[in-house]
């Protein structure tokens, strides 16, 4: 008598572990490879949003700043994208280190994204990480 035993597919798991065992990939590279094995792992991996929340590189020499401040609203308004950020950078030399200073509004916000900014910074445990995130959001109310 022949016994098998009778493997599941991996897309017979629940979306919940499926969703977790993406998470615990070592890298996006590995998402990528296995968003190619069927539609149901291509949706879950969702590698459009990884792509484009993957980091944020600023400049002030275009309108990059605006960009980063687009992802990190975004990212506060949805604390999931959170997980699909790996860095955040600057990408151009500081010749001079200078004392911080504030600068004039640069952006204009809705209430709720300011309710949303002003919760997100007194919240925050640093003052190196509130300054950062000021010179990244800097916004009219």
């Amino acid at each position: 008598m022949d016994r098998y035993i009778k493997m599941s597919t991996l897309t017979s798991l629940p979306i919940g572990t499926l969703h977790h065992i993406i998470f615990f990939l070592p890298s996006d590279q590995y998402v990528a490879a296995l968003s190619v094995h069927c539609r149901v792992l291509h949706s879950l991996c969702d590698m459009e949003t990884r792509e484009k929340y993957h980091g944020i590189d600023t400049r002030l020499s275009d309108n990059s700043v605006d960009q980063a401040s687009n992802l990190l609203m975004d990212i506060m308004k949805r604390p999931g994208l959170g997980h699909y950020m790996h860095h955040v950078g600057y990408r151009e030399r500081i010749l001079d280190h200078e004392d911080y200073t504030a600068k004039g509004y640069q952006r204009k916000l809705s209430e709720d994204e300011m309710q949303t900014q002003s919760h997100l910074v007194q919240s925050l445990t640093t003052e190196v990480t509130a300054r950062v995130l000021t010179v990244l959001l800097l916004c009219e109310p």
